[in-house]
């Protein structure tokens, strides 16, 4: 598995040693969920009217490693650019089966970059995201057309077409 950050058009790689490695993530799997219910007066339980997803809460474990003191602090400046507050990024992963998935997250508030003195040539970052719209999808753009069609007797036949992508 590869993992990609993107930002407009340009693309950073994230576990290929040249910014960081991806050591490690956590909180891309299911997201939570509410369900929604309703009850009546006189009822046992609840009447389960469906669910709602919340805003997925990610984290990822980076690596730095350099040898020298001021690679380890370009690659720790390239890394506060790529999730600074005002980006919105989106996350890529490219899974070991082929398929792509992405997410668009934004910074979520910790991005603490620890410091030893004796220490600084490797160093591991946790950096927590948050992904307002859970729901992972294929960045593979596939047109499914839809027809909608309605029928009165005074005026014959409507109908109504649009087009729409989605996987």
């Amino acid at each position: 598995m590869t993992l990609k950050v993107i930002i407009g058009s340009d693309e950073y790689s994230l576990d290929d040693g040249a910014i960081c490695r991806l050591l490690a993530h956590d909180g891309w799997g299911m997201p939570r969920v509410s369900r929604l219910v309703d009850r009546g007066p006189l009822q046992h339980g609840h009447t389960d009217l469906g669910y709602h997803l919340q805003a997925r809460q990610g984290t990822l474990v980076l690596g730095i490693v350099e040898k020298d003191l001021n690679e380890m602090y370009d690659r720790r400046g390239e890394l506060l650019d790529l999730f600074k507050p005002m980006n919105d990024p989106l996350l890529e992963f490219d899974l070991p089966n082929g398929d792509v998935r992405r997410i668009a997250v934004h910074y979520g508030g910790d991005l603490s970059i620890p410091w030893r003195a004796k220490g600084w040539a490797a160093v591991k970052v946790g950096l927590d995201l948050v992904a307002p719209d859970p729901s992972f999808y294929d960045p593979a753009q596939q047109n499914v057309q839809f027809r909608i069609e309605s029928q009165c007797a005074s005026r014959g036949r409507n109908s109504l077409r649009f087009r729409s992508s989605f996987r």
